[in-house]
This record gives structure tokens, C-alpha cells and sequence, in this order.
């Protein structure tokens, strides 16, 4: 799902949205797939990672979730390329959705 419905929650913090140490997002994920949704739990992590012009969200053991469709994935992918590393934590499940808070790892 795609932040047309005000879901998705983008704040940068006192930074710039150039400034990745301060994303702060929670997001709806796009294109998700139900079979690795049913091995979820609230409180679970997620990788986050680009492939392919995408910022794909996958569990621990590699099985791709969905993706992160909506406006920051353009700074997700800049932060990503300039070698940040992001994890989410699920903050919402129910049947064919999942959202998640966006986390830097350190």
C-alpha cells in the first residue's frame, strides 16, 4: 500500500532530508506477500535493502516481505547507496498488510 491513505510518517528530525542519521519513518509496505506475512509477528525485524531500483524488505532468513513504495523511498535509496543500513521493526500486521518503523543500524 502506498501512502495515499496518510498512513506513512516521515520526519527528518532537526536534519535536512539529505541527513540520514535523522529518518524517521514508518511505512505501509507495497507488493507484499502473504505467505512470508503469515511468519510475522508485531515486534519482529526486518532488512531492508535496494535491488534493482527497489527498496525491498525482507525477514531475517531472506524471504522478501514486500517493498517500500512511497515518497522517502527516493532518500532510503540515497542513504542506502552511501552505505547506511536500515532495519524495520513491524509495527502493524493484519490480514495483507504490514507496517514498519524504519530503523538506522549503527
Amino acid at each position: 500500500m502506498s501512502g495515499s491513505d496518510n498512513y506513512n510518517k516521515y520526519d527528518v528530525g532537526s536534519g535536512s532530508s539529505d541527513d540520514c542519521d535523522f529518518l524517521n519513518v514508518e511505512i505501509r509496505l507495497s507488493s507484499v506477500q502473504i505467505q512470508a506475512l503469515e511468519t510475522l509477528n508485531l515486534g519482529d525485524e526486518l532488512l531492508i535493502s535496494h535491488e534493482d531500483g527497489s527498496v525491498v524488505v525482507k525477514t531475517l532468513k531472506g524471504l522478501v516481505v514486500g517493498s517500500i513504495a512511497s515518497a522517502e523511498v527516493v532518500v532510503i535509496i540515497k542513504c542506502i547507496s552511501s552505505g547506511k543500513k536500515f532495519s524495520g521493526i513491524i509495527i502493524e500486521l493484519r490480514e495483507g498488510l504490514c507496517g514498519i518503523k524504519l530503523n538506522i543500524q549503527n
